[in-house]
């Protein structure tokens, strides 16, 4: 991969840092651009995509072909709107998720990709194209819609979860470098459509964090133990969720199949506040613009703006064709402050310029 010197700023949430890049544009003011990607495939999870700024500082977007039949990835350069690379028959099913990692010490760019169908996980260096790791059958029932990467004591693991109509597996630790199953994470059988991490830098403690069929739950990694249970009781699917301080307050909001995001105190897991966001469909990606507004993926084709301090829609932006599953935040060499989206193609919107 060749160099570029236009760097740009990219949300990860990935790094265990924790450290939100807020953006200072009122999001009133995006407006639609250009369609980067016309041909993608999407599924109805959160993280279809990945965008990055790599190590080389090329801004890669990684993405899914729409032919089911070849399971391609592809990273493609932004700026320079070509594509780099294309992976053919990455996987032998279906691919679902992929998520980015900046391995600093090592001075690589990792990439995760899944299979949901065949519990398949497979670790891919960015800088060479080379799978790394292969994991398969990660759990013996059911699916894998979702994993992530987890640093703990300087060391770099992957977690992952399972969905199944049975009695789920239990969330399961993977060390990145041979493969190994580390750990299991107890009382942790639930329906796992989400999984995240989170450092409190407070209290030095790393918790896991998932968004479940009829709930959401953190756990304390150290303890091996339930933090706390986030439950609607409405037996539904939680499809994604972020953490964020906001009014001196550590918040859990998560987005859920009933249409509405719930806000939830972190530490006490008590319920702040319910939105109803759209009554009749589903709400899937969140992306935290700043430490008042929230981008949300809506199933009736809209990406909603959400005042999650006042507790109310502020406006919604119109131009997919199918449900907007991922929305991700970046800062553009040209544009700035930029909104990446997805459905079965990838836009680009950019925040109106003042006359």
């Amino acid at each position: 991969m060749n160099n570029n010197t236009n760097k740009c700023k990219i949300e990860n949430k990935n790094s265990n840092s924790n450290k939100e890049i807020l953006f200072t544009s009122n999001p009133k003011n995006i407006s639609f651009l250009t369609n980067i990607v016309t041909n993608c495939y999407y599924n109805y999870f959160d993280n279809t995509f990945c965008i990055f700024n790599s190590i080389n500082n090329i801004l890669c977007l990684i993405y899914l072909i729409k032919n089911d039949k070849i399971n391609s990835i592809v990273c493609f350069n932004v700026l320079e709107n070509k594509k780099i690379i294309e992976i053919r028959k990455a996987h032998s099913e279906l691919i679902t998720n992929l998520h980015h990692y900046l391995d600093k010490p090592n001075k690589r760019d990792l990439m995760m990709s899944i299979s949901s169908k065949n519990n398949n996980i497979k670790l891919w260096s960015i800088n060479n194209f080379e799978c790394i790791l292969n994991l398969e059958n990660m759990n013996k029932i059911g699916l894998l819609f979702s994993a992530c990467f987890f640093k703990e004591d300087n060391q770099l693991y992957l977690i992952s979860g399972n969905y199944c109509f049975g009695i789920p597996e239990q969330i399961k630790v993977y060390n990145i470098k041979n493969g190994n199953k580390i750990k299991e994470i107890n009382d942790s059988k639930e329906n796992v459509v989400f999984i995240d991490t989170y450092y409190d830098k407070e209290n030095g403690i790393n918790y896991i964090v998932t968004a479940n069929k009829g709930n959401c739950k953190s756990y304390n990694y150290k303890e091996n133990k339930v933090y706390h249970i986030y439950d609607n009781k409405d037996n539904r699917n939680h499809n994604s969720l972020i953490i964020t301080e906001s009014e001196g307050i550590i918040k859990l909001i998560e987005s859920s199949a009933t249409g509405r995001i719930r806000i939830w105190n972190f530490h006490t897991g008590k319920i702040i506040a319910t939105i109803m966001i759209y009554r009749y469909g589903e709400i899937y990606g969140l992306c935290l613009w700043n430490s008042e507004f929230l981008v949300v993926g809506c199933s009736d084709k809209t990406i909603k703006i959400v005042n999650f301090n006042r507790k109310r829609v502020y406006d919604e932006l119109i131009g997919h064709n199918n449900d907007v599953l991922s929305v991700k935040k970046i800062i553009h060499p040209q544009y700035v402050e930029c909104l990446i989206s997805n459905s079965d193609e990838i836009k680009l919107w950019t925040i109106k310029k003042k006359l």
